[in-house]
Parts: structure tokens; C-alpha cells; sequence
């Protein structure tokens, strides 16, 4: 069922939480927004963990104890993220262009990165085949994985498959033979 999924991947993220491998995110998207328009504003780039480190232990008793709500957000290291892609060959993101993210929402549910990663570890998933699309997606799974002390998959991402109209196709329009 949908809702035992839903609180296997929250208890695989307050895990995370309890062994300090991932920290409470009390700012709202409001306070981040501000934040990114300012320091873009004046010509820098923006990366949450620069302007909004993790909280102290007695932060986030005060918070949690006053109900506050919060996002858990998984840190980036400051090294890249490479693999080997069965699709694309060796593909690399550099540590400036990652940062901390979220993978529980501050309403409990889990993002797609969460998910995707806590259900494959689950069924024991060898090989991920995605689009190319979902090649950003990548290093925020590796991460997750590594945080799980899981092994990699192997992943592999292939070209879109477009139609007639050259817009991709998907599982909800553009259905089409595979003739």
C-alpha cells in the first residue's frame, strides 16, 4: 500500500537523521527565495548550505519542541560525484554545482530522490535505466545511497524517445506503437 511505502521512506529519513548523516531544515522556501534573490543580486551564486548551515542540537530541540515544522536535508560533501553510466560513459558533477537537499518535505512526504532510491534499495535494484533527463538527478541518489551505506546500481541513461511533434514521449501522452 501507498501509505506503508510513504512511512518506510519517512523512517529511512529520521534514520538518517538520528545517526547525523542528514539535519533539520526549518527555513521556509519564502526565507530561501529572499535569500537567493539577494546574494544573486549581487553577482554570487547561491547554494543553501553557504547561507543556512545546519542547525545546533539546541536549535533544533527549541524548534522541535515548539512545533515548528522542518524539511530534512541530506548534505553534500565538497568532493564531486562521479560514475560510470552504461549511456553516457564517465559523467562527473562538480562539488560547486551540488548542494544539500531536500528528501523529506516539512509535511512528512517524501520527494521523488527519497522514494526512487528507498524503493530500489528495497527490491534490490542492480541496474537503474532512465532517461537522460533524470541525469541530474543522479548524484542526489548517489548520495542517498552512500548515506544508506548501500552499494551503487549501476545506472544507465539513454535519449529520449520523441514524437512526431518532437516533444517527448511519456507514460501519459503520446502513446504511441513501439513499431
Amino acid at each position: 500500500r501507498q501509505s506503508d511505502r510513504v512511512q518506510l521512506h519517512q523512517a529511512a529519513a529520521m534514520t538518517l537523521l538520528a545517526e547525523g548523516k542528514a539535519y533539520h531544515s526549518f527555513h521556509t522556501q519564502e526565507e530561501i527565495d529572499e535569500k537567493r534573490r539577494e546574494v544573486l543580486g549581487r553577482g554570487d551564486s547561491f547554494r543553501y548550505k553557504t547561507y543556512f548551515p545546519p542547525p545546533s542540537r539546541d536549535e533544533i530541540e527549541r524548534r522541535t519542541e515548539a512545533g515548528e515544522p522542518y524539511a530534512v536535508r541530506l548534505p553534500i560533501g565538497d568532493e564531486a560525484i562521479r560514475w560510470d553510466d552504461l549511456g553516457r560513459g564517465a559523467v562527473e558533477f562538480p562539488a560547486d554545482g551540488l548542494d544539500d537537499f531536500i528528501f523529506l518535505r516539512s509535511d512528512g512526504s517524501p520527494t521523488y530522490h527519497l522514494s526512487v532510491v528507498c524503493d530500489d534499495i528495497h527490491s534490490r535494484i542492480t541496474h537503474v535505466f532512465r532517461g537522460e533527463d533524470h541525469v541530474s538527478n543522479t548524484p542526489k541518489h548517489i548520495a542517498l545511497y552512500r548515506a544508506f551505506d548501500e552499494p551503487l546500481p549501476v545506472f544507465c541513461h539513454l535519449p529520449l524517445i520523441m514524437g512526431a511533434d518532437k516533444k517527448r514521449l511519456s507514460k501519459r501522452t503520446g502513446a504511441t506503437s513501439v513499431e
